[in-house]
C-alpha cells in the first residue's frame, strides 16, 4: 500500500495522552473533618480523570459536581477545570473547553502554586486549546510551559510540550520538516525517562508518513504499540494497531487487512473514539481505492466524514475523508461531484482559518481590555486615597498615575508586537512547503483566489493553470530510495522556478504533483508554456545519487479561467474549475503515454457547461464548445486496456 497522503495525529489522542494531571494529595488515615472532605474531592477528581476519554459526558458531570462545592481549594479547582476542559474538548462543546482553559490560566495568575504544578497546569490548558483548534492561545501556553520546564529541569514536561508544538507544525501548519526537529529534540530528552508514553512515538510515525518516509515510521509505530500496552492506553493502542494493519512491513492481502481494520473500527466505536474511528475508516477507504474499488472507497470516506464532523479536534480526519472522497469521485469519473466536494472541503478550511483569525484577535483584545480595566481600577483607588491625604501628596500620586499609564502603553505595544510576530511566523510557516521551498497548497489557493479573473480581451488572453505530475515517481522512489526521491523533487522545484516568470504562481500541490498558474495567456501561448515546462524539466538528466544520471519526464494538463472567456460572476473560487479541468487534461496526457501535455480551452459565447466538458471533453470539442491542444494527438480521455 502506498503511504498515506495526509497523515496527522488527531487532536483527541493528543489531549488524551498529553494531559496527565498531578496526582491529588493522599488523604490522611483515618480521615476526619476537613481532611475527609478533601479526600472525597480527590476521589471525585480521580473519577473524572478516569472517565474523560471513555465517558466524557460523565466526566463533565463529575467535574461540575466538584466545582459546585463551596470553598473549593484553588489547586483542586485547577485540576477539576483541566478535567472538565479535556472532557469537553473530547465531546463538545469547544466553547466550554476553552472557557475551562481560560479559568485555569486566571487561577494560576491569582494564586501561589509550586513550579511543577504551575508547569503542568499550563501544559494542560494549552493542550485543551490545541485540541479545540485555538492555536494562538495553545502556542502561547506551550511556550510558557516549556520555559518553565527548562528552568525547573523537568524532562518529562519538556518532552510533552515539544511533542505538542511539533504536532501543531505537522498537522495544522503542514510543516512536517519543522515538526521533525521538535520531535527529534523531544526524543533525545525522552531517552532519560524510565516509562515514556506512546504519544511521541506515534506522532513521529505520523510525521514520517507525511514526509513519505514509511519504512522509517514503522519502528516508531511498534514502539508506540508497546508503550500503549505498558500504560494500558486503549485509545492509543487501537490507533497504532490500525496504522500497523494498513502500513505494516509485510502487508497481507487487502481482504485480510480490511477485516482487521473493521474489527479495530468496531472497538473504537465502542469506546467511543470518534476521531480514531474516522481515521480507521479512511484507512479502509484508501485500501479500497488502491484496489480499484472506488465506489466502496467513496462510501467508507463519506462514513468517515460523518463521524468526524462536529467532533472537536477531528477536523483533520474530516479533511482527510473529504480528500479521499474527491479521489474516489475522480476515479469513478464523477467530476461534477468531485468539484462539489472540493468546494466543500475548501469551505471547511476557510472557516477554520477565519475562526483562527477571529480567536487570535479576540484573545488580544481581551488581554488589552483586562489591562485597561485593571489600570482604571487602580487609578480610582489612588484617587480615593489622594482625597484623604494632604495636598502635598497630589503631585506624587499624579506621577504614579502617569508612570502606570506609560507602563500600560508599553505593555500594550509589546503585546501587539508579540502577536504580530507570532502571526507573521505562523503565516510564513503555513505558506511554504518544507521540502521544496515552494508555496504549499493552501498558500497557492490563496494566491489563485486573489488573482483577478480576466474578462477575455480581443486577443482572448486568460489566466491559465497547469498541473504537473512526475511520471513513474513511485517506481523511482522505490528503486533509488526516499532520500533520492526527495532530492529529485527539490531539483524539479528549482527548475520550475527558473522556467517560470516572476509573476507566475509556482507551488507544490501534493506529493509529486506541482501547480503553475500564469496570467494573461492565449491558447497558443499556454501551449508554448506547457512545452517549455515539459522540456525544461526533463533536461539535463537528474543526478540524485543513482549510479547514472536519471532522465525525468512529466505529464501536464492545463485549463484556463474563466473557462468560456467572459466573467459571468464575481466568484473568487472560479479557479477551482480550472483545477478540475486541468486534472482531467493531465489524465489524458497519462493515458496517451506520459511525457506529454494536454490543454482544454473553452470557446467564448457558447452555451456549454463545465460539467459537460468534464464528462465528455471529446464530445464537447466536436460540438464546438471547447478547443483541445495536445503535444501527442489525439488526446486519449479514457484508460487504454
Amino acid at each position: 500500500m502506498k503511504p498515506l497522503r495526509h497523515p496527522a495525529l488527531a487532536a483527541a489522542l493528543l489531549a488524551a495522552l498529553a494531559l496527565a494531571p498531578p496526582a491529588a494529595p493522599a488523604a490522611p488515615s483515618p480521615p476526619s473533618g476537613t481532611a475527609a472532605i478533601e479526600a472525597l474531592i480527590d476521589d471525585e477528581i480521580g473519577r473524572c480523570l478516569d472517565l474523560r476519554e471513555s465517558d466524557p459526558s460523565g466526566a463533565i458531570a463529575v467535574a461540575e459536581t466538584v466545582l459546585a462545592r463551596p470553598g473549593l481549594p484553588p489547586e483542586q479547582e485547577v485540576i477539576a477545570q483541566t478535567c472538565l476542559g479535556a472532557a469537553a474538548a473530547h465531546a463538545g462543546p469547544p466553547e466550554r473547553a476553552a472557557a475551562a482553559a481560560a479559568r485555569v490560566e486566571r487561577l494560576l495568575l491569582e494564586g501561589e502554586y509550586s513550579p511543577e504544578f504551575r508547569l503542568r497546569a499550563l501544559s494542560q490548558a494549552g493542550g485543551i486549546l490545541h485540541q479545540v483548534g485555538q492555536l494562538h492561545g495553545a502556542l502561547d501556553l506551550y511556550i510558557r510551559a516549556y520555559q518553565a520546564a527548562q528552568a525547573g529541569d523537568l524532562p518529562a514536561a519538556q518532552v510533552m510540550v515539544l511533542n505538542n508544538i511539533g504536532s501543531i507544525h505537522s498537522s495544522e501548519l503542514e510543516a512536517p520538516e519543522i515538526a521533525l526537529t521538535y520531535y527529534q529534540q523531544a526524543e533525545a530528552i525522552e531517552r532519560s525517562l524510565e516509562h515514556p508514553g506512546p504519544v511521541l512515538a506515534y506522532n513521529q510515525a505520523e510525521n514520517l508518513i507525511r514526509l513519505g518516509r514509511r519504512a522509517e515510521a514503522l519502528p516508531y509505530l511498534e514502539r508506540a504499540a508497546g508503550r500503549a500496552r505498558e500504560h494500558d492506553h486503549e485509545v492509543a493502542l487501537l490507533r497504532v494497531q490500525a496504522l500497523l494493519a494498513a502500513l505494516g512491513p509485510e502487508p497481507s492481502a487487502p481482504a485480510d487487512r480490511l477485516a482487521r481494520l473493521r474489527e479495530l473500527a468496531q472497538a473504537q466505536e465502542a469506546l467511543p473514539d470518534a476521531g480514531g474511528h474516522a481515521r480507521t475508516l479512511s484507512l479502509m477507504a484508501g485500501i479500497r481505492l488502491d484496489a480499484g474499488e472506488a465506489a466502496a472507497a467513496l462510501g467508507l470516506a463519506q462514513d468517515a466524514e460523518r463521524r468526524a464532523a462536529g467532533h472537536p479536534g477531528a477536523r483533520d480526519e474530516q479533511q482527510r475523508a473529504l480528500r479521499l472522497q474527491i479521489d474516489a469521485q475522480r476515479a469513478l469519473g464523477d467530476y461534477r461531484a468531485a468539484l462539489d466536494t472540493a468546494e466543500r472541503m475548501i469551505g471547511v478550511e476557510r472557516d477554520a482559518l477565519r475562526m483562527q483569525n477571529i480567536r487570535g484577535l479576540a484573545e488580544l483584545q481581551a488581554r488589552m481590555e483586562d489591562a485597561q480595566q485593571a489600570q482604571a481600577l487602580e487609578a480610582l483607588r489612588l484617587q480615593e486615597e489622594a482625597q484623604a491625604r494632604v495636598l502635598a501628596q497630589t503631585r506624587l500620586l499624579r506621577n504614579v498615575a502617569i508612570a502606570s499609564l506609560a507602563l500600560l502603553v508599553l505593555a500594550s505595544a509589546g503585546l501587539a508586537l508579540y502577536q504580530r510576530r507570532v502571526q507573521r511566523r505562523l503565516r510564513t510557516l503555513g505558506a511554504t512547503d518544507a521540502l521544496t521551498g515552494l508555496l504549499n497548497r493552501g498558500a497557492a489557493a490563496d494566491r489563485l483566489r486573489a488573482m483577478p479573473p480576466r474578462s477575455g480581451d480581443l486577443e482572448d488572453r486568460r489566466n491559465v493553470l497547469f498541473l504537473i505530475d512526475v511520471d513513474d515517481f513511485k517506481r523511482r522512489n522505490d528503486l533509488h530510495g526516499h532520500a533520492a526521491g526527495d532530492a529529485l523533487l527539490v531539483e524539479l522545484a528549482a527548475r520550475l522556478r527558473e522556467i517560470c516568470r516572476p509573476g507566475d504562481i509556482v507551488a507544490r500541490w501534493g506529493g509529486e504533483e506541482f501547480l503553475v498558474a500564469c496570467p494573461g495567456l492565449d491558447l497558443d501561448q499556454a501551449s508554448a508554456v506547457a512545452e517549455r515546462l515539459r522540456q525544461g524539466v526533463s533536461q539535463p538528466p537528474f543526478r540524485i545519487g543513482a549510479p547514472e544520471p536519471v532522465r525525468l519526464s512529466i505529464s501536464l494538463g492545463f485549463a484556463c479561467w474563466p473557462f468560456f472567456g467572459l466573467t459571468r460572476r464575481q466568484d473568487r473560487e472560479v479557479w477551482q474549475e480550472a483545477v478540475m479541468l486541468a486534472d482531467r487534461a493531465l489524465y489524458a496526457s497519462k493515458h496517451g503515454g506520459r511525457d506529454a501535455w494536454t490543454g482544454l480551452w473553452g470557446v467564448a459565447g457558447r452555451a456549454c457547461t463545465i460539467a459537460k466538458v468534464l464528462e465528455d471533453p471529446a464530445g464537447q470539442a466536436a460540438g464546438g464548445c471547447v478547443a483541445i491542444a495536445t503535444s501527442r494527438p489525439p488526446a486519449i480521455w479514457t484508460p487504454q486496456t
